[in-house]
């Protein structure tokens, strides 16, 4: 008889949880607030190189 890997007690707070509590109330608020933060997150980089680059090289 074998265990799940994480059992109920120490399960990691559902997506809803962690929205509700970056939003206050509205879960979907919270959804898309997190939604952008990880997308702000991903693309920061790729911005960054792109407001750095030049014709004539690196600015520096």
């Amino acid at each position: 008889m074998s265990q799940p890997l994480l059992s109920e007690p120490f399960a990691l707070p559902p997506l809803t949880f962690l929205a509700e509590a970056v939003a206050g109330t509205s879960a979907r608020r919270g959804l898309v607030i997190v939604a952008l933060m990880v997308l702000a997150a991903l693309t920061a980089p790729m911005v960054a190189a792109w407001l750095g680059h030049s014709e004539t090289g690196p600015v520096p």
